[in-house]
């Protein structure tokens, strides 16, 4: 049983060392490409047409 568990874990290190390379790659592509800006407008109408009626969510 013992063996067993070790095989188990040194396969989830092993993905989670895989998994935690994709994110740093997915995050240096993010940042290579940056989200456009939008206006200011744009950005803060959500907010203003909850202000407005918080009712309607």
């Amino acid at each position: 049983m013992e063996g067993k568990s070790e095989t188990l874990f040194a396969s989830y290190e092993r993905r989670v060392e895989k998994l935690e390379r994709e994110k740093l790659l997915l995050n240096e592509k993010l940042d290579a490409h940056p989200k456009p800006r939008q206006r200011p407008s744009q950005e803060f109408e959500p907010a203003l047409l909850f202000l407005k009626n918080p009712m309607n969510l």
